[in-house]
């Protein structure tokens, strides 16, 4: 059952993984598009949308069912780009943690950490001592009660009554 569950992690990190691989083959070719190349929209729906957010623009020179690109198509094909490239890279690393690569870095970092402290082994220098603080008697007035204690009873009503 464990190891169906990893095999599982594994698959839906491969997954995310590739996922961002596709996206980022889908951007970079409008990477390099002029303003002047007609573009087609993915999906027929798309280019009624992009029109309303000025992603694509309508024009004469271009076909029916197609458009030059807009305002902000500079700025979907760049967010587009940074999501698909942190999607390819946090899958990757996901991938590799299942695969365990962060326990075999973490070992080859703790053996290097100690080649490194054997290799540059630091001499101590002995160095001035700091002072010490030293403690100085302080007299600390101390209240004395004025009243003397006595053996008769505190219960009951004053003895002048």
């Amino acid at each position: 059952m464990r190891s169906r569950r990893n095999w599982g992690r594994l698959l839906a990190t491969g997954l995310l993984a590739f996922s961002g691989l596709i996206g980022l083959r889908q951007v970079l070719p409008l990477l390099r598009i002029d303003s002047s190349v007609c573009l087609h929209p993915a999906a027929s729906g798309l280019g009624e949308i992009g029109l309303r957010l000025h992603v694509f623009s309508a024009s004469a020179a271009c076909p029916n069912g197609s458009y030059l690109p807009g305002h902000n198509f500079g700025a979907v094909v760049q967010v587009s780009f940074a999501v698909s490239v942190m999607t390819l890279v946090f899958g990757s690393m996901l991938v590799l943690g299942a695969l365990g690569v962060g326990w075999w870095a973490a070992g080859v970092l703790r053996q290097l950490r100690s080649w490194l402290r054997r290799r540059l082994a630091v001499r101590l220098v002995p160095r001035v001592m700091a002072p010490q603080r030293a403690l100085i008697p302080v007299a600390v007035p101390v209240r004395v009660a004025r009243t003397l204690p006595s053996s008769q009873s505190r219960r009951g009503p004053p003895c002048g009554c």
